[in-house]
């Protein structure tokens, strides 16, 4: 039997794909047979780490009918890779019969030990699908107030929509074991308080700069740097993985979940309500949240003199009173100010794609709403615009026309343009498949600090 292990986290950059693809190392040192499933929406980015070059991703086989062990790429001694592609973003798209049928190809998975299923960060509700689908949970967080909050949410949401075995814990990029120490107890206590929920240590990976060599090398760091830091740091968190108790699942039971939970989860306007359009990020959107996100940070400014962490948490901390306290004003009658982010108007004709930028816009701060179906957009006005295309290289041209003094960040498929693409008047282009903080950079380049409100929606005009 096979066990199958969700790695999570709730905001980008926490280093979780480094997570997946060490721990993955260190299974496969201590005689495991391993497969690292990276399911990270068409950012995915395992295949990079480790300087591998797919011919087929998961989307071939789940749309185009290709066996999954032609998707099978060897990594290293007794570790494999299934790429990732934005496929996994239209698995609720499937029909029963399809399901069926790629249920009997994960069937196929069934003689891994471990598979680690390295999801996309924050709550889509394909990230909810796949962290249920999976038996057992490892979020990572790293010491900032940020991520520790947002891996609370994370886990605050899967436990509103089912689950019910403690999740594990691990905190990446740690000064030292104290700290991280710390960062698991505060987390600990306000699952337990505030979701009734159980809490594991998984343990601590250090800053440690071969895992910067490893990833410039594109090889593991166990093999990159086996006596460093990181490695022993993921040998142990591998030995802890295998002590704690297990329970295992077939893989085709857990593909076929995951598929029928990512159709079942309402999805999400800011307030956390559940609304027709397409899910944002979930803010902690309530009094008893704001509450517990404190709770984390309390206490943590005692851990030695580190001036810059304690700045963070006293920042962090300032935040929250006032959200808190505007909360508490609302509940009784009174108004609340927000503070305007800057705005982005999202194009594409790719339902999934502009489902990912949405998701990566969000992340890299900017303001990102849903008009009614069927509204078309402009172009021209204040705000950045993120616009993927991939028809007619002749007609980009013309769409890109109305823009006005906007600046334009463009995704296309690599080689889809020709020539030198400055002649179009786009701040920038980003070629797919991309990686996450190449995007994210990009956009906080070029985003204006426009004070208005901004739409997000695939375009809805034919041509």
């Amino acid at each position: 039997m096979t066990r199958i292990i969700g790695i999570a986290s709730g905001k980008g950059g926490a280093g979780k794909t480094s997570v997946a693809v060490g721990i993955g190392f260190a299974l496969a040192r201590a005689g495991k047979r391993v497969c690292i499933f990276d399911a990270d929406l068409g950012l995915a980015n395992v295949d990079i780490l480790l300087g591998l070059s797919p011919t087929l991703t998961l989307e071939d086989v789940l749309f185009k009918n290709a066996p999954l062990e032609r998707t099978l790429i060897a990594a290293g001694p007794g570790v494999d890779v299934i790429p990732g592609s934005s496929g996994v973003a239209r698995m609720a798209d499937l029909t029963r019969a399809s399901r069926l049928r790629l249920a009997r190809e994960f069937h196929k998975l069934s003689g891994y030990d471990f598979l680690l299923v390295d999801t996309s960060p924050g709550i889509s509700r394909q990230v909810v699908g796949l962290c249920l689908a999976c038996s057992e949970l490892v979020v990572v967080v790293n010491p900032e107030a940020t991520s520790i909050t947002d891996g609370y949410a994370l886990i605050k949401v899967l436990k509103e929509q089912g689950l019910t075995r403690p999740p594990m814990l691990l905190v990446n990029r740690s000064r030292d074991e104290r700290l991280a120490r710390s960062v698991f107890e505060r987390v600990k206590a306000a699952v337990q308080k505030f979701l009734k929920l159980n809490l594991h240590f998984l343990g601590q990976v250090p800053w440690d700069e071969t895992l910067s060599l490893a990833a410039a090398r594109q090889r593991p760091v166990l093999e990159a740097a086996p006596a460093g830091a990181a490695s022993l740091a993921f040998l142990r968190a591998a030995r802890v993985l295998s002590d704690l108790s297990f329970a295992p699942k077939q893989p085709h039971r857990f593909f076929d979940e995951a598929v029928v939970r990512a159709m079942e989860q309402p999805r999400f306007n800011g307030n956390g309500h559940t609304a027709p359009a397409r899910e944002a990020s979930l803010p902690l959107g309530s009094l008893r949240d704001l509450e517990a996100a404190m709770a984390l940070l309390d206490g943590l400014e005692g851990l030695g003199d580190h001036s810059k962490l304690i700045q963070r948490l006293d920042a962090a901390r300032a935040t929250l009173r006032r959200l808190r306290d505007a909360l508490r004003k609302t509940s009784a009658g009174g108004p609340v100010s927000t503070p305007p982010r800057a705005q982005a108007v999202i194009l594409s004709r790719n339902r999934s794609m502009a489902e990912v930028l949405v998701e990566v816009a969000e992340a890299a701060g900017l303001c990102v709403t849903q008009p009614p179906a069927g509204t078309r957009s402009d172009l021209a006005g204040k705000g950045l615009r993120l616009v993927y295309y991939d028809g007619d290289p002749g007609d980009l041209g013309h769409v890109l026309a109305g823009a006005g003094s906007a600046p334009i960040v463009l995704v296309t498929p690599r080689g889809h343009l020709k020539g030198h693409p400055g002649s179009l008047g786009v701040a920038e282009v980003v070629e797919a498949p991309f990686r996450v903080d190449t995007l994210v950079s990009a956009i906080r380049r070029h985003a204006p600090a426009a004070r208005a409100e901004s739409l997000a929606t695939p375009r809805t005009d034919k041509r």
